[in-house]
């Protein structure tokens, strides 16, 4: 069905969804029939990472967007959803998800925000 949707875009429109998402109609057909939905998965895997994704869209946009065209083209969405279901993502997400150099260089980051800077005092 969604991709029956996606033909009905003339060639204009389907460029700037395409565009929008940053990414090819291969790219796109692709993810839609592996039922791939980073809209959903994503925002699980950060939750399970202790990472904020309003704060990394907002500070980050582009790795926000590279995040979820990634996430669209995994192949191993069944296995990021069990994992994420059974609670087990954060442990084991190296091991499949294709965003874990991405994910652990912004766990990196933030861990690195919350550390006091010299001229701060530590709180007892």
């Amino acid at each position: 069905m969604a991709l029956r949707e996606l033909d009905q875009y003339d060639d204009r429109d389907l460029q700037r969804v395409l565009d929008d998402l940053k990414v090819s109609k291969t790219e796109l057909t692709g993810a839609v029939r592996r039922g791939a939905f980073p809209k959903l998965l994503l925002p699980r895997m950060l939750h399970a990472l202790g990472l904020p994704g309003e704060r990394i869209k907002a500070m980050y946009p582009s790795v926000a967007a590279d995040l979820s065209r990634v996430c669209a083209q995994c192949p191993e969405t069944a296995r990021c959803r069990k994992e994420l279901d059974g609670h087990t993502a954060a442990a084991g997400y190296g091991e499949f998800c294709l965003n874990s150099t991405t994910l652990e260089a912004l766990q990196a980051d933030f861990a690195n925000e919350a550390k006091p800077g010299p001229d701060e005092e530590v709180p007892k």
